[in-house]
């Protein structure tokens, strides 16, 4: 995380002085729907963790993501408001590191022949985990690949912004997160259906149709998951065994450990609903939490002294914020996901140019991104993944802004 937390330090402080002196901004902010979504969760966070167990640790946890949330929302919000500043030059810089990575992931994992069981070596050691990486780099898969509809000036070099996005890609491919394939499939699946006209009404029919299928079908789908025999640890499984295996809970050790996570999450919730644990208090607390009969034999029994990749948190934000900060907490992340949703939709029916349209739709799409993949991880508080996906954030709220402005 050095020097990005540092950094994100340095720049916080410039956010808040910028407010002092132009109080309309922060004003102009908050007729967006997004704003008092994340005012809502911040102030479920400040809640928690005043009732939190352990204070400093939720301070900790509190802070970190304040100070991420200024630099990726606002700051970048603002910049965003200058001629000389875009989100094209943003890209124009990242297209070389983010090639970098791509390749970086290749040579990597080649000497393991792409063994998912080398997954985790992916992106070291610039990235801790292969799921980290995996869903950094999905954000930007969209930006990259939707460039030529959103590019302000055309140059012979264009052709690199898609081939890094289907370089990306195959990184995605060969790093086995199966929340990141789940996460790029449903965005590809959503950009299809704006294309052909879909409204978000329609969009909250056919979700909520969906949600009614799950519980009219959820004996039938249970009976499926238990006879499921592909195992995402298989050394010698294939994309179709690594695919299939998302819906094992019988035997797939990664999802039977999930499940026991969840559990804890939703236990933990239930027993502090208000309030929850605190910020930041899940991998401290979780522990008495767990059944007997839902733990895997890579399941721990204390934050300290645990072998790499059996530690970690609650592995879904909702959930997560449900146990530490209780039903406001999760109900806050939800709610921010449906403005950014119903936000998106006010810019694409409303009056900017294709491009700036089309500019909101990538980014909208990598905002997504994270959207599905936060039911199965969290990473809000990790520096390399923290700030670009709040970063996503801003960028729709400055085109929010720009689009009433607009119409007005």
């Amino acid at each position: 995380s050095v020097p990005a937390e540092p950094l994100a330090l340095i720049l916080a402080p410039t956010v808040l002085l910028t407010f002092f002196q132009n109080p309309n901004l922060l004003r102009e902010y908050f007729r967006e729907p997004i704003l008092w979504a994340l005012a809502a969760l911040h102030i479920s966070l400040l809640l928690s963790m005043a009732f939190s167990g352990m204070f400093l640790v939720s301070a900790k946890y509190v802070f970190i993501v304040t100070v991420f949330v200024l630099v990726g929302v606002f700051a970048f919000a603002q910049l965003w408001q200058r001629d000389d500043f875009s989100m094209q030059k943003v890209l124009r810089i990242l297209v070389f590191p983010a090639l970098f990575f791509s390749l970086f992931a290749v040579y990597n994992l080649l000497p393991y022949r792409f063994n998912p069981g080398a997954a985790s070596l992916i992106g070291l050691p610039f990235f801790k985990d292969h799921t980290v990486f995996s869903a950094t780099f999905s954000m930007f898969v969209p930006l990259f690949v939707l460039w030529n509809t959103f590019k302000t000036s055309t140059k012979k070099s264009d052709w690199i912004f898609p081939a890094v996005g289907i370089a990306l890609l195959f990184a995605l491919f060969i790093s086995s997160s199966r929340a990141a394939w789940l996460a790029i499939l449903l965005a590809g699946a959503f950009y299809g259906f704006v294309r052909i006209g879909g409204t978000l009404k329609l969009f909250g029919l056919g979700f909520g149709l969906f949600l009614l299928s799950l519980w009219f079908f959820a004996d039938s789908i249970e009976e499926k998951l238990f006879v499921n025999q592909y195992k995402s640890t298989e050394a010698a499984g294939g994309l179709q065994e690594q695919a299939l295996s998302v819906t094992n809970i019988n035997s797939d050790v990664s999802n039977m450990e999930r499940l026991n996570r969840w559990k804890s999450a939703i236990a933990m919730g239930l027993d502090k609903p208000f309030f929850g644990f605190g910020p930041g208090n899940y991998q401290f607390g979780y522990f008495p939490y767990q059944r007997d009969a839902d733990k895997t034999y890579i399941s721990v029994d204390s934050p300290f002294n645990t072998i790499v990749g059996r530690g970690g948190s609650a592995h879904s934000e909702y959930l997560l914020l449900f146990s530490e900060s209780g039903f406001a907490g999760m109900l806050a992340w939800i709610a921010l996901q449906i403005a950014l949703l119903f936000s998106f939709f006010n810019i694409w029916n409303g009056n900017l140019e294709k491009r700036d349209k089309n500019l909101a739709l990538a980014t909208y799409l990598g905002v997504l991104t994270y959207t599905v993949h936060s039911l199965f991880n969290n990473y809000l508080n990790s520096a390399q993944f923290g700030l670009s996906w709040w970063m996503l954030v801003g960028a729709l709220l400055y085109l929010a802004i720009k689009n009433k402005k607009h119409v007005a």
